[in-house]
């Protein structure tokens, strides 16, 4: 059983079930496992209301910037930061219209924010790496990720083989953890947000890919299945926001006296190795 198949005319794009993959919630309820019928307003009850956890997530982070920026007013790269924030409100409006509509349309909703969430990331780190601030990288490390999301996403929309989207995503995912790690360890940063935010990921990730299996082996009817991509989300949430609040402790740590050397790193502090 396939997770996706092709396009095959524009109109089709708005038809309820048009998305290229089906999630195990769908699959139970079409059998009525989970007391959901097939044409309820919200097709995946719980896949759909677990994404409120990335609004929370990104309304909380909204708030903290807000008040970062009152009691210092020099937390560097703050409008990027928002611009993250308010995209992770819309990944969260985005997902729950996929799985409550399960169209291309709001498929493509929810998976258009995450992808530029995370190329917003490159952004937030501007100032806290050399390759994203030293003039000899920083033009081509922004041009060749940009060009990278933008073929994918061409390449996507063109086959609708969802495959495609996975990779983008998680490369622009683990781009971001090692330039965050790799920035952190360059002014002695603590590490506890980072890896808290890393754990969530794992964890999330390897439920999804979990329910991912069974799905593909026919196998949804397993105990618990229902709650594997709830969970998923949750994790998610969490980790986008301690990714974000380590950050923008990181932009405080190395910013915080409003001071940016000509190279874009304040006071000399990252290490050049």
């Amino acid at each position: 059983m396939s997770d996706y198949t092709s396009i095959e005319s524009l109109s089709k794009v708005f038809e309820r079930g048009s998305a290229n993959i089906i999630w195990c919630e769908h699959v139970l309820a079409m059998k009525n496992a989970s007391g959901m019928k097939e044409d309820a307003w919200i097709a995946e009850y719980w896949n759909s209301w677990t994404n409120l956890a990335f609004v929370v997530a990104g309304i909380l982070g909204l708030l903290r910037v807000a008040s970062d920026m009152t009691k210092t007013a020099k937390l560097h790269l703050w409008g990027v930061l928002s611009a993250e924030l308010t995209l992770m409100i819309g990944v969260g409006f985005g997902s729950f219209m996929f799985h409550a509509h399960q169209s291309r349309v709001a498929q493509i909703a929810d998976e258009l924010p995450m992808c530029l969430l995370t190329l917003f990331y490159n952004y937030a780190l501007r100032g806290l790496h050399p390759l994203t601030t030293d003039p000899k990288y920083s033009g081509k490390f922004y041009g060749i990720s940009l060009i990278f999301v933008v073929g994918l996403w061409a390449i996507y929309i063109y086959t609708g083989i969802y495959d495609v989207f996975v990779l983008c995503f998680s490369t622009q995912v683990v781009s971001t953890i090692a330039l965050s790690w790799d920035a952190g360890r360059r002014v002695n940063h603590p590490t506890t947000v980072f890896y808290t935010g890393v754990s969530c990921l794992a964890f999330g990730k390897v439920l999804w890919e979990y329910e991912r299996y069974l799905f593909r082996n026919e196998a949804c009817d397993a105990p618990g299945t229902i709650w594997l991509h709830p969970l998923w989300h949750i994790g998610a949430a969490l980790s986008h926001y301690c990714t974000m609040l380590n950050i923008t402790n990181l932009n405080k740590r190395i910013h915080g006296n409003g001071t940016v050397a000509s190279n874009g790193i304040s006071n000399g502090h990252v290490k050049k190795d």
